[in-house]
């Protein structure tokens, strides 16, 4: 499965719908080598909607980020995505806790 993380500064990016970054992670389950990275991505203009889209469209399952209005959740959740929200720290730590089975965004929201 693939995880996305929204990223700014080399920290979690503040707010999902304000991330011009959002890399790409590949997480292996057991192994030496828990996470992979894969790319990054870059927006523009596009919505919340499109971009659950978008990225649902290339395999990404979970998204780890910060402040999400439960409007946005649902966008993600309804396209398949878990939105792992109000997270927050730098890149380092965060992939550091979900190698270490600390940050687990498994399995998907079931609601709040």
């Amino acid at each position: 499965m693939k995880v996305g993380v929204c990223v700014f500064q080399n920290r979690i990016s503040p707010r999902l719908d304000q991330s011009r970054e959002v890399r790409v992670f590949e997480v292996a389950q057991g192994g030496s080598s828990p996470l992979r990275y894969v790319e990054a991505i870059h927006w523009q203009d596009e919505t919340v909607s499109e971009r659950a889209k978008f990225l649902r469209s290339q395999g990404v399952g979970n998204l780890i980020c910060g402040a999400a209005e439960p409007w946005m959740e649902e966008h993600f959740r309804n396209r398949g995505i878990h939105l792992y929200s109000w997270v927050s720290g730098s890149l380092e730590e965060i992939l550091e806790a979900l190698a270490g089975g600390d940050l687990i965004p498994f399995p998907p929201h079931t609601g709040r």
